[in-house]
């Protein structure tokens, strides 16, 4: 019998917690069954091993201009420091044909201003064998893996290019919201010059609450700049 997990409304889970499912990426591996398209999908960790068919499904996303740049990820070794930096990184594997049907990767959030981010993104690349709809899917996965992490991410940023019409589509729908768009951000197959890339934004419904230290607080006065450095170089200023 189908459960439905707690937090992602458009994923069935097959018979086991949804901690197990969303936390693949620390755990073992956990089956789900997508509801639009009713696929079931193996989650499990990305591991080195499984590094070529991952490039191998990244360049096929650029080659078919699905929200990845053609030079965005030039290389293997591109691919393999975004996950020695990533917080998360899962493969969704296809039951019936055992092919990797899609990959999220959760990375602290190169906007946050925090030693300590609370501020997530996710990278989230599928095969062309699933439909929008079915991407959707796969989002609400990303985000309950983001939420279940140590590192309690309270919310989440996506760059997705302008053309990619349908991808924004289904973040809105996903409930992220545009905050601001970034002009000549990259390059898509397809497309001449440079395009135009969004970030937007959701709210993943946790609290941050990092730890707070005054011991170390930045202290202004107890720095003079190069040139009051010295009493000779003091006295040719003079106050105005």
């Amino acid at each position: 019998m189908m459960k439905r997990t707690s937090n992602t409304s458009s994923v069935m889970n097959a018979g086991i917690p949804s901690a197990t499912l969303t936390s693949a990426a620390a755990v073992g591996t956990s089956r789900l069954t997508l509801a639009r398209c009713r696929k079931t999908m193996t989650v499990d960790k990305l591991t080195s091993g499984c590094l070529q068919q991952a490039f191998q499904l990244v360049r096929d996303a650029a080659d078919r201009a699905d929200n990845v740049g053609v030079d965005e990820y030039p290389t293997i070794g591109h691919l393999e420091r975004l996950l020695r930096f990533s917080t998360a990184a899962v493969g969704l594997r296809a039951d019936d044909d055992g092919c990797l049907a899609g990959i999220i990767i959760v990375t602290p959030c190169i906007h946050a201003r925090s030693p300590h981010p609370t501020l997530c993104t996710a990278i989230v690349v599928t095969s062309a064998s699933l439909t929008s709809d079915a991407w959707h899917d796969v989002i609400d996965v990303a985000m309950d893996t983001a939420r279940q992490l140590p590192e309690m991410y309270s919310a989440c940023v996506m760059n997705v290019f302008v053309t990619c019409v349908s991808r924004v589509l289904a973040l809105r729908k996903a409930g992220f919201m545009i905050t601001a768009c970034i002009p000549y951000a990259g390059k898509v197959t397809g497309v001449p010059g440079y395009v135009s890339n969004y970030i937007m934004y959701k709210d993943l419904g946790t609290v941050p609450q990092p730890p707070v230290t005054t011991r170390d607080t930045f202290n202004s006065r107890s720095i003079r700049a190069p040139y009051l450095a010295s009493s000779s170089s003091t006295a040719h200023i003079k106050h105005v």
